[in-house]
């Protein structure tokens, strides 16, 4: 999102409607993970995408909740920085 040439709400929006339209549900704006409901299931959340995100810097691979997750944590267990993921439905 943060790459939009044209930063305005209908910009982001068509750009979540684009998104959501091939199953990405998830994008990043800077460091913030926004997250669509697909109201499906989707095959995004198996132990192979897991173990794919641990370790990886924030960015490195396509957005998604387990990169959130693992960037969290590891700044919370190696740099004792205290966390907090902000969920809000709408």
């Amino acid at each position: 999102m943060i790459s939009l040439q044209n930063l305005t709400e209908e910009s982001l929006l068509e750009n979540l409607e684009v998104r959501y339209n091939k199953d990405i549900i998830y994008t990043y704006t800077g460091s913030i993970l926004v997250a669509m409901n697909p109201y499906q299931i989707l095959s995004l959340y198996s132990m192979g995408t897991v173990k794919q995100y641990i370790g990886k810097r924030l960015g490195l691979l396509p957005p998604h909740v387990f990169a959130t997750a693992d960037e969290s944590f590891r700044s919370m267990s190696e740099n004792s920085k205290n966390q907090s993921i902000i969920i809000r439905f709408v």
